[in-house]
């Protein structure tokens, strides 16, 4: 073929001529197809001033001469007068038909004027053939626009008037072509010349390389190509420079993996592990992204630990390429296309599990190479070495880090159990004609409920954050009964001093029985928590005392001050009166099933006559019996209270 005997350089002139030519006739041809439509706006637009002008005076003339034409009249203003303007160098510019006629609402005739002799108008148009809006046509056999519309357009004086005007617009839309096209060809030429000139000049560093690759043949392995740009052909040149340098940097780099595994041994913050380990990575593959995976083990699934990317579209993931790593235990390789290779060769794209122990720690993914090619084997190797070197290191700092973690948790939780120990009632106290006897079993290290002689509370959070506030409202209370002796007012004004300082998804709840020395009556009230119970030893009978009140920090302010109410209770001899949480009723076995109020009332009743000590632990022995085990979800807190 007569192309595959042209230089290189010629082929790319030819080439670039081509697509030039190409584009300029497309730019060409679209130029000048807009300009067309912008003449033939240009054309309607003056036809449209020259109608709206000739109807508004027709109009006006027919009012003048009461509903008819005056023909004379007529014939001298379109002929002389009409649209005479004067332009800006004082020439005159006229625009007046070539044609123009005026029919009554019926189709008849009214008025014609021509320019010339030639042309004489229908006398009658049938009222199909009239025109009900404003309409336009260009009619190229004439070379004229034809517009018709009614004489009035608001209807005022009924008829219909027809303009017809010579149109040059075809003339000009072959000047503007013709100038168009001698302009592209104009530009084609200069591009030409500019299209043959670069590309010699683009082209000359490939002489160098083809140069330097005949010395390379002959032996001469100290070459060097001076990199002329970053284009295609400085790539080039950068690959030969790199060739030829490749046997010296393998050997540095043999040096450097003995200090990276050297450096990844001695890092015990997990998070500079990860970015070191990247930055080796990115050192040893010009790979235009990676990501390191690390398998956690409370969620039990694979997290993205750290990540380097610059490609055009960063979300396009690895994750079935890494789940087929991690399942198999070894590395998967993509080729170009996609597909997966049963080796190293020709990959772009691996992924590469981290095992320690024979058991997964992570995986890494390396992304397709920045420059076209794809890996060597000896970079595959290296970066499944490092992997190994990887994975050891990440399950050495967890390690760490969990053993760390966990002594650190463990003072924390021995400094929570006895700092809230201590605001349990360290002793039971005695008041004359009642017998008094708590318990608090925390669900987790430190709870959300809490009792204090005599005042039986629950903090709907577990674990700290409900100890948090336990211990705010055990410090409200115990300073408003410094001063305050009326059990309502102490509670209304604990929870104005609690309710700001709680989120809007805490609150809580509180019951108070007072005593009173000798006397056989009580005072109860309670602040959205569970009813209390209280047994008869007498008659065995079983009541609830359920005073109205809503939880602290749930409702406003005064909304809490109107609900709060006050129970009296007498208690004779024998008769126990018990507070809990909802600990106990919630209390769950296998199967979520609950313990509930009624199995609480039973078990309750059953101790009638019992000692407060004896209450307590026959409850929470018959919650134990049910549970059969299984774990404690929320704080059990009983009060029992046994008038003597």
């Amino acid at each position: 073929m007569v192309l595959g005997k042209l230089p290189f350089a010629r082929k790319v002139t030819l080439i670039v001529t081509v697509m030039i030519a190409l584009s300029g006739v497309s730019i060409t041809g679209v130029a000048a197809y807009q300009f067309r439509r912008e003449l033939y706006a240009q054309e309607y637009s003056a036809a449209f001033t020259v109608y709206m002008a000739a109807a508004n005076y027709l109009t006006a003339h027919n009012k003048t001469h009461r509903g008819t034409y005056q023909k004379k009249s007529l014939d001298f203003v379109f002929r002389k007068k009409f649209l005479q303007l004067e332009g800006e160098q004082g020439e005159r510019i006229t625009h007046r038909p070539s044609n123009l006629a005026v029919y009554d609402g019926r189709g008849i005739l009214a008025y014609e004027y021509a320019d010339s002799s030639e042309y004489t108008a229908p006398r009658y148009i049938p009222r199909g053939d009239l025109p009900v809006r404003y309409r336009e046509q260009y009619d190229g056999a004439s070379k004229s626009i034809h517009v018709a519309g009614l004489v009035s357009p608001d209807g005022d004086v009924p008829g219909f008037v027809f303009i017809t005007f010579a149109s040059d617009i075809q003339a000009k839309i072959a000047t503007l072509f013709l100038n168009t096209f001698l302009v592209m060809a104009v530009v084609i030429l200069i591009a030409v010349g500019l299209s043959s000139w670069m590309t010699s000049h683009a082209l000359a560093p490939v002489q160098s390389l083809i140069q330097a690759a005949k010395r390379v043949r002959r032996g001469d392995m100290d070459q060097h190509v001076i990199i002329a740009g970053e284009d295609e052909i400085g790539l080039l040149a950068q690959t030969f420079n790199e060739m030829v340098g490749s046997l010296g940097r393998r050997i540095a780099l043999m040096h450097r993996m003995q200090e990276w595994t050297m450096e990844l041994s001695r890092i015990f913050d997990i998070r500079n592990l990860y970015n070191s380990f990247m930055e080796m990575c990115l050192a040893l593959s010009p790979a235009e992204a990676f990501r390191l995976y690390v398998f956690n083990d409370k969620a039990e699934r694979m997290e993205l630990v750290v990540s380097h990317d610059t490609r055009e579209d960063p979300t396009a993931g690895p994750d079935a390429l890494i789940e087929r790593a991690c399942r198999d235990g070894r590395t998967r390789f993509l080729d170009k296309d996609g597909n997966d290779l049963p080796h190293a060769e020709s990959t772009v794209e691996l992924a590469i599990p981290l095992i320690a122990s024979n058991k997964p720690v992570g995986a890494m993914w390396i992304g397709r190479p920045r420059a076209e090619g794809h890996y060597e084997d000896e970079t595959v190797t290296i970066l499944q070495t490092m992997a190994q070197h990887a994975a050891a290191a990440i399950e050495n700092v967890k390690l760490y880090s969990e053993l760390s973690e966990k002594e650190r948790y463990e003072r924390e939780m021995a400094l929570a159990r006895q700092i809230q120990a201590g605001m349990l009632p360290v002793s039971v106290p005695e008041i004359a004609g009642f017998e008094i006897q708590g318990l608090c079993r925390p669900a987790f290290e430190v709870g959300g409920d809490y009792f204090d002689y005599v005042a039986a509370g629950d903090g709907r959070w577990k674990g700290v954050p409900a100890a948090m506030i336990v211990s705010i409202v055990r410090t409200l209370i115990h300073t408003c009964v410094q001063f305050e002796t009326s059990i309502p007012k102490v509670l209304r004004w604990v929870n104005r001093n609690l309710t700001p300082d709680l989120s809007s998804d805490m609150f809580v709840t509180l019951s108070v029985a007072a005593l009173t020395p000798g006397q056989p009556s009580l005072h109860f009230l309670r602040a959205g928590h569970e009813p209390a119970l209280v047994v008869r030893k007498a008659t065995g009978r079983m009541e609830r005392v359920a005073p109205s009140g809503t939880a602290m920090g749930l409702l406003e302010m005064n909304a809490f001050d109107r609900l709060l109410s006050e129970d009296h209770l007498d208690l004779q001899s024998g008769d126990v009166l018990l507070l809990y949480t909802d600990g106990v009723t919630e209390a769950m076995r296998d199967g979520d099933q609950e313990f509930g109020v009624d199995r609480l009332e039973q078990a309750f009743a059953r101790c009638a006559g019992h000692s407060a000590t004896d209450t307590v632990n026959d409850i929470l022995a018959a919650v134990d019996r049910f549970t059969q085990g299984a774990a404690q979800h929320d704080d059990i807190t009983l009060v029992a209270i046994r008038k003597t």
